[in-house]
């Protein structure tokens, strides 16, 4: 029987970044694997990066039915300050970003996106009524968009599977936010009435599949981000290491730039140049800090690149850079750029919780290394290890391939057929 499914996610192409890639590959590659697949997303979104390329990805059998919102990120985005950085993680200190972070934490909860819950649940239930729908899927953040999962759930039969790409009220950056009592126990009530009333809590880390648990899921699981292809590396005359996304305030890279400063000025060899690339949006205080330890060969700022330009950094790269935050809330973090990194073939060195879930796929893959922040010497070593080429994997190892789109699409069609035989 073929399964009809309707997804609901505010990122979707032409956006782009990390956000739009686990909704868009989840439905592509269902679509592929014989799933009725249809998609409620926004118009007159404001994305905070655009990627046109991506349009490319959606095939023709997959059914888009728009809705419109009054995305209030376009008007954020028009104060001084905000165009680049105008996210929750913003470094920025400015009077402005504190009014606009107060403003957002206290009266647009959880999200500015909840204007467009209302006009979401009467799209869905008009759609239900035509298609009778197996399963409805919630993709977040924003985390309003579960609360139009939870609407249509309160008047619908239909299974429910609530998909979070970053937790809620246990993400890192939430007890850094400006919020009243009030408004932290209207987060925390919503958040329980998500979780408690989806049939299925999805996740991308094992780690925040117990928390969810913890929380008052009924059912929790599940699902790592992934990646397309294998990138095939090209062979580049420098040794380049990368680091491929945002780099937000909450990401200390000094330590790891010293070591690279070090490192480069041990090694001689004068037809090698060393370079680091910090490729995309990268926090102001990151760059002037870089800026001091480095000269201008050795440091590449391309600033934001779209997904295929990304994908040629990465096969370009001799190394990889993945620094994660080293609180316990970040245990599960998982950024989605791993799996392209694994794609690769190339030494990952990840900076930050050595315990971690991301961590354990790293030394499970034999694809890198993993540093805790302070160990400016090790890296040193290791850095300098890779330039003689040493630590080179195989992409194509099972251990690997099991993180390919094509394969977490096939684990999320298992989980809609355990849904259904519940029904």
């Amino acid at each position: 029987m073929e399964l009809k499914v309707l997804f609901i996610t505010y990122y979707w192409p032409p956006a782009g970044g990390v956000s739009v890639q686990r909704i868009l590959h989840f439905v592509k590659n269902l679509s592929e694997l014989g799933v009725n697949c249809h998609v409620i997303h926004p118009t007159n979104a404001s994305y905070y990066q655009i990627d046109e390329s991506l349009l490319e990805e959606v095939q023709e059998n997959i059914y888009l039915h728009p809705v419109p919102i009054k995305d209030l990120t376009s008007l954020i985005k028009k104060l001084p300050g905000q165009a680049k950085e105008g996210n929750i993680k913003s470094g920025n200190t400015s009077f402005f970003s504190k009014v606009l972070k107060k403003i957002r934490a206290n009266y647009f909860i959880p999200d500015p996106k909840i204007n467009w819950v209302k006009p979401v649940i009467a799209k869905a239930h008009k759609l239900i009524e035509e298609k009778n729908f197996d399963l409805v899927f919630t993709n977040g953040t924003p985390h309003s968009v579960h609360l139009a999962g939870l609407g249509i759930k309160q008047n619908s039969s239909i299974p429910w599977i609530a998909d979070f790409r970053d937790p809620w009220t246990r993400m890192d950056n939430f007890a850094h936010l400006p919020l009243s009592s009030s408004a932290l126990k209207k987060h925390q009530t919503l958040e329980h009435k998500v979780i408690q009333n989806a049939d299925l809590t999805l996740t991308v880390s094992p780690s925040w599949a117990e928390d969810f648990l913890k929380l008052g899921a009924k059912n929790s699981t599940h699902i790592t981000n992934g990646f397309d292809d294998i990138i095939t590396p090209k062979i580049s005359k420098d040794f380049i290491v990368s680091h491929v996304g945002s780099i937000h305030a909450d990401r200390d890279l000094n330590g790891f730039i010293e070591a690279f400063a070090n490192a480069a000025s041990l090694v001689k060899n004068n037809d090698k140049q060393w370079k680091l690339a910090l490729v995309g949006n990268v926090d102001s205080q990151t760059i002037e800090f870089a800026k001091s330890k480095l000269n201008n060969q050795q440091l590449e700022l391309p600033g934001v690149v779209n997904h295929a330009t990304a994908k040629d950094w990465i096969a370009s790269s001799s190394a990889l850079l993945l620094p994660i935050n080293s609180s316990e809330a970040n245990k599960g973090r998982i950024p989605a750029k791993l799996f392209e990194y694994l794609s690769s073939g190339t030494p990952i060195i990840l900076l930050g919780n050595e315990n971690g879930d991301a961590a354990k796929i790293v030394n499970d893959c034999k694809a890198g290394k993993s540093f805790n922040n302070n160990e400016p010497k090790a890296i040193e070593e290791y850095l300098i290890s890779i330039s003689e080429g040493m630590h080179q994997y195989n992409a194509n190892d099972p251990s690997i391939e099991q993180y390919s789109r094509k394969n977490t699409a096939i684990q999320l069609l298992s989980l809609f057929e355990q849904l259904q035989s519940f029904k």
